[in-house]
């Protein structure tokens, strides 16, 4: 049978389950990401870590598997986790879980890996490496997901989980990557019963940004670090990405050391509402674009697609642009058709006007993924109401509110059953869409009232190991 889902240009291994992307890192010139992996099945479970290495971030090689469980030391799990160069010696930590008293909710261990053969094979080395016993009579559940980063001579740890049923995040300081004293809690949500995947980037002086996945939508804050209190004093609060657990983008993590110096994000793209009766198995799963994250002066975070991401474009599907008579009127206009392109917009929308994009369109309308922009309420609308005509997908609406801005720019990619959204460089969407019908590859635009389109582009995507894979 046809795999009308399988991604052409998002990476994930050949088959079987894939979820968190772990331990990001540049070494010896080249980009290294490691993944929650699961080589005996689809489904979750038996948790490996995948590794996988790129040049350019957009075309990966899978190479062995990094981390398998020990089974002889009562672990089945390899949790997430980071990697950090010492003296040019890659370590790895990840959350170690077994069974029963070792089990995620309160037996979790964090332990380390050292590599000698340039991240080949990876040898034990603290089983466990950071201590439970380092919070004395705290009582701390879930806890997981340790990030490193290197600063003042050593290394700091975040890592996740919950107390007194509050999700919270606790720090560790290191001079040697051996021996670990517990700072304190440095976040406690009001809101979320765990906090698991946190990602603390350092901006210069005391900030950070810090992303968290709390079971829910990504979400993130700017804050200043108190060495003195060791807390948090939290400068602004938002969401990362406004997608929905085992739906959209999840678990982010980032490469701190890009030869180029940016802040690169890469997040999980889960798979869980994909319809059974599809008939489609064998894999699931797939880690987003990279994105590059920025803050402007005012706090602002800015969030697009690595430049690298333009090597994906291939033939140019369609080109709209102010100097041809191009407006959209009530009627709706056909612009190309794929199920694997990349989309640029540039449009005015006046305060009356609304656009309407459409991915994945059958012909006759039976079948369309619409993305709605209202000038009049800023607001941007993934409607999946028509997404799919498999019953049990998850057909929820996703939106988010744009700043207003003179030109509206919307950046769509499009992958077989994945649509990541960038608008403005303000806010991001992502989601799993799953049209059943062959024909659903229609692109169409259709605007009302004050909308006038400055500049359109289309371009057909793919890797070529991704173009194999799928056919």
């Amino acid at each position: 049978m046809e795999d009308l889902y399988y991604p052409s240009y998002h990476f994930r291994p050949e088959k079987n389950w894939m979820n968190d992307p772990n331990g990001p890192v540049w070494f010896q010139g080249n980009y290294h990401l490691f993944y929650q992996y699961n080589p005996y099945g689809d489904q979750w479970g038996t948790i490996h870590w995948g590794h996988a290495v790129s040049a350019d971030l957009i075309r990966w090689e899978e190479l062995s598997t990094a981390l398998i469980p020990v089974a002889d030391a009562g672990e089945i799990h390899c949790y997430s986790g980071c990697v950090t160069i010492r003296e040019g010696i890659p370590h790895l930590f990840y959350t170690s879980v077994g069974t029963g008293d070792r089990g995620p909710k309160t037996g979790a261990q964090q332990w380390s890996a050292v590599s000698y053969d340039g991240m080949r094979t990876w040898e034990r080395k603290g089983m466990p490496a950071i201590p439970e016993s380092l919070h004395g009579d705290r009582k701390i559940e879930m806890w997981r997901d340790p990030f490193l980063w290197q600063e003042d001579g050593g290394w700091y740890a975040v890592l996740g989980g919950t107390e007194d049923q509050k999700g919270c995040l606790l720090l560790y300081y290191s001079d040697d990557l051996e021996h670990w004293e517990y700072l304190n809690k440095i976040y406690e949500s009001e809101t979320y019963w765990l906090v698991e995947c946190p990602v603390m980037l350092p901006l210069g002086g005391d900030r950070y940004l810090i992303l968290y996945s709390p079971l829910d939508a990504v979400h993130y804050m700017t804050a200043s670090l108190n060495r003195r209190s060791w807390t948090l004093e939290v400068e602004r609060e938002g969401i990362f990405d406004h997608s929905i657990l085992k739906n959209g983008f999840y678990a982010p993590n980032t490469w701190l050391n890009d030869p180029k110096g940016r802040m690169l994000i890469m997040g999980w793209i889960s798979e869980a509402d994909r319809p059974a009766a599809s008939g489609v198995n064998g894999w699931a799963g797939m880690q987003s674009l990279p994105r590059e994250v920025t803050e402007e002066a005012d706090g602002t975070l800015r969030i697009r697609p690595a430049e690298e991401c333009e090597m994906l474009r291939g033939k140019l599907l369609a080109n709209e642009h102010a100097c041809v008579p191009f407006q959209t009127e009530e009627r709706r206009i056909r612009l190309a058709s794929s199920r694997a392109a990349e989309l640029l917009l540039h449009a005015e929308v006046g305060e009356e006007g609304r656009l309407f994009l459409s991915f994945f369109s059958e012909e006759e309308g039976r079948e369309e993924t619409q993305l709605v922009y209202d000038g009049k309420t800023h607001r941007l609308t993934l409607d999946r109401s028509r997404s799919s005509l498999w019953e049990g997908v998850n057909q929820r609406e996703l939106s988010c509110c744009l700043a207003p801005v003179r030109e509206l720019e919307i950046r769509v990619y499009i992958d077989h059953s994945v649509m990541e959204v960038f608008a403005c460089g303000q806010e991001t969407i992502t989601a799993r869409v799953y049209p059943k019908l062959p024909e659903s590859t229609g692109i169409y635009i259709q605007g009302q009232d004050e909308v006038r389109i400055r500049d359109l582009k289309i371009w057909e995507l793919s890797t070529e190991e991704g173009k194999r894979r799928s056919q």
